[in-house]
């Protein structure tokens, strides 16, 4: 029973740590904010290839999920 109650302990805990934060680079111009959209909106950009977590490349999407620009 002790195992049962450290494994549910350690869970939530791990659910309730911090997501990685959004990698933040220069936004283009008139963007005013990035965010993650699940909603087929016409398009938006996908990672392509990254490094240690960081996306180093992108490419343009029309299925998403995709990053989006408003």
């Amino acid at each position: 029973m002790k195992l049962i109650y450290t494994v549910l302990a350690l869970a939530t805990l791990a659910m309730a740590a911090p997501a990685s934060p959004v990698e933040k680079r220069v936004l283009p111009d008139g963007c005013a904010n990035v965010y993650w959209n699940t909603v087929a909106t016409g398009g938006g950009w996908g990672c392509s290839h990254a490094i240690n977590d960081v996306c180093e490349g992108y490419y343009w999407k029309t299925e998403p999920p995709y990053w989006s620009c408003n």
